[in-house]
């Protein structure tokens, strides 16, 4: 296999061109892939090291969720999702969902959400895309839907060599299966001014509050969002 490759990358280097290579059969796998390996120019220095966009959660504050709970334990689940889209194009949101379990009261800091990141990719990949992020509650009125796609997505994943589309997809599935009156606040600010702002102050931090204002005149929920870059490795 080495003195494949080797002579792969003999080829590729020598003429520029495109090659296919075979990979040996694997026992209980079926039929291997056949990859088309074709050389590229390189991706310019200053794109390459241009740094990651990283959007953290740094604080999540729920003093009243959308649905009152009327049944014991009175506890609620909240649901932090960021969603990369591309407008226009065919439906393939790319989701991280950080969800919670039904442990909270109103009034409760969601303190285990503290440090998870909704976005960390290069800057030169963002190009074209829309960056949202969601806070909502998953009401369980009926069935918790994201403890149930997470437990069908995790035996899967067990029972099988490799990840399925159910596993990929169950991100998207969630938020478009939240109703609209579960989402307490959407954001959608422009990438661009993410990026032009981390760099210039290292890192900013940005509160959204829910429109929604209690009679004491706090928001029913404030989520406190980090954004700053990451340097991309050699690039120093």
């Amino acid at each position: 296999m080495r003195a494949q490759a080797a002579a792969l990358v003999a080829v590729l280097t020598g003429c520029g061109g495109t090659s296919s290579v075979t990979f040996p059969l694997t026992p209980h796998r079926g039929p291997p892939p056949i990859a088309t390996v074709e050389s590229l120019p390189a991706i310019p220095r200053e794109e390459l090291c241009a740094g990651h966009l990283v959007v953290e959660i740094d604080r999540l504050l729920v003093r009243k969720y959308p649905r009152i709970s009327t049944t014991p334990p009175f506890r609620y689940l909240p649901l932090v999702a960021g969603v990369l889209s591309l407008p226009g194009g065919v439906d393939e949101d790319d989701v991280t969902l950080v969800a919670g379990k039904q442990v909270y009261r109103m009034g409760d800091r969601v303190r285990v959400f503290e440090g998870r990141l909704l976005l960390d990719r290069p800057v030169y990949r963002l190009r074209g895309l829309v960056f949202e992020v969601h806070l909502a509650e998953n009401h369980s009125t009926i069935v918790p839907l994201w403890m149930t796609y997470t437990n069908v997505a995790s035996q899967a994943a067990q029972a099988l060599p490799g990840p399925t589309s159910g596993a990929i997809d169950v991100g998207a599935q969630i938020i478009r299966m939240l109703d609209k009156d579960d989402i307490m606040l959407t954001w959608t600010p422009p990438l661009d001014d993410l990026v032009q702002l981390a760099r210039q102050l290292g890192q900013v931090r940005y509160r959204l509050v829910t429109p929604a204002v209690l009679p004491d005149g706090t928001h029913a929920a404030e989520l406190d969002l980090i954004v700053r870059m990451k340097p991309d490795d050699g690039c120093h």
